[in-house]
């Protein structure tokens, strides 16, 4: 039997504002957070914002997961990790493929550039991300190219830690395996609030 993905919009389909539900395992899920804890220390460092590390904006703990990243270490997670990452690319391929039978002129857009993926924890009752957009047309470098943005979910916070779309009037709540996506530009301006009951991945 083959999985269902469900895309939903939680402030309306013209918001622009999706969610492809259980989009990756929650097996992979689990492995992959059990992984970061396991090499937090190596790994991860100040999460930063597009002009640097600003705590004061961003509270999070960052690790850019790529094989080339992964591999510099010798870990023992290696394996999981990079099985991980190809299974993630599956997810956020497929999850791309429901939002373009929704909004097919994206299909049209020239030269998108896959920035990479960005590992993020934030730690209970601490973590945050201000109000920002993920991409805008006037800042040099790869953001400056960004049609979307694309965070998945490793754990479900059952309080805080959701994505707030302040001006959509909408909160999109952490849920393991689901997959948001929004326009990464500055009509679609969001937060990541403080995680209460759990640290959020």
């Amino acid at each position: 039997m083959s999985n269902f993905h469900l895309l939903e919009f939680p402030a309306g389909r013209g918001s622009h504002i999706a969610v492809a539900k259980s989009m990756l395992s929650s097996e992979s899920c689990n492995q992959l957070v059990n992984a970061c804890r396991d090499s937090f220390e190596t790994l991860f460092y100040p999460g930063p914002t597009i002009v640097g590390v600003q705590r004061e904006i961003k509270n999070t703990y960052d690790f850019d997961y790529s094989y080339n990243t992964i591999s510099k270490f010798n870990l023992p997670q290696h394996d999981v990790m990079m099985r991980i990452e190809r299974e993630v690319n599956a997810a956020v391929t497929a999850a791309l493929s429901l939002y373009l039978e929704e909004f097919s002129f994206l299909r049209n857009a020239p030269n998108p550039v896959h920035t990479g993926w960005r590992l993020q924890r934030y730690t209970k009752g601490q973590g945050y991300y201000r109000v920002h957009s993920d991409g805008d047309i006037w800042t040099p470098g790869q953001t400056q190219k960004r049609i979307l943005g694309f965070i998945l979910y490793l754990n479900t916070v059952d309080v805080g830690g959701e994505t707030i779309f302040p001006d959509n009037e909408v909160r999109v709540k952490a849920n393991a395996g689901d997959i948001a996506m929004f326009p990464a530009n500055w009509t679609h301006p969001h937060a990541g609030a403080v995680p209460i009951s759990d640290d959020k991945w």
